[in-house]
């Protein structure tokens, strides 16, 4: 008996002394906001952070540019962006099945994003159909090069990652205005888009 009570005694010790686990540190979640301007048929999805601010814009299915959608940031770096764009994105998939209501997405200009501009200079000097005195691919359309060069380098790029829960895969589908370096005679900037390829 007074072995079993021992034991007991033991036992209720040992409870009052457990520590319990503390909670785990859940991830800080970016506010996002909504905006939804009817006079331009679109929908402004925005999150802020200091001073770096970056938006989503989609558009009203009965809007020409329905199936584009239209990334902005001001005063970021690449970190803030993608944290950023990541929130946007679920925010606004969430009101569509897990989907992204859009086809097209606009991402500015490359030189706004410094690692792949740096990327794509690299690659033009590196090629054998570049013309470094000149400018300009030795054949075809600046375009047309730098969309390839573009895509060779996507795996590197963080928007892959970002976008890949809704798009399993993606492309450059295009760049317009390209901009070449005077001096180093290579593409460092253009506009692009990446579109899902299903």
């Amino acid at each position: 008996m007074k072995i079993a009570l021992a034991i007991f005694f033991l036992l209720m010790l040992s409870c009052t002394h457990q520590v319990p686990n503390p909670p785990k540190e859940e991830r800080p979640v970016l506010a996002v906001q909504i905006e939804i301007k009817k006079e331009y048929l679109e929908t402004v999805y925005s999150a802020q952070e200091n001073e770096c601010r970056v938006s989503v814009t989609t558009h009203f299915p009965e809007s020409v540019n329905k199936d584009v959608a239209r990334l902005r940031h001001n005063r970021c770096n690449e970190i803030s962006i993608a944290k950023m764009l990541q929130e946007i994105l679920l925010k606004i998939s969430s009101a569509y099945q897990g989907g992204l209501p859009f086809k097209s997405f606009s991402m500015g200009r490359l030189q706004e994003y410094p690692a792949f501009s740096k990327q794509l200079m690299a690659f033009a000097a590196n090629s054998k159909n570049w013309n470094d005195k000149k400018g300009l691919p030795i054949k075809g359309h600046l375009n047309n090069f730098v969309t390839e060069a573009l895509n060779e380098l996507l795996p590197s790029m963080w928007m892959v990652k970002i976008l890949s829960p809704y798009w399993k895969s993606i492309k450059i589908s295009g760049v317009e205005k390209v901009l070449v370096d005077p001096v180093a005679k290579l593409p460092f900037d253009c506009q692009f888009w990446i579109t899902p390829l299903f």
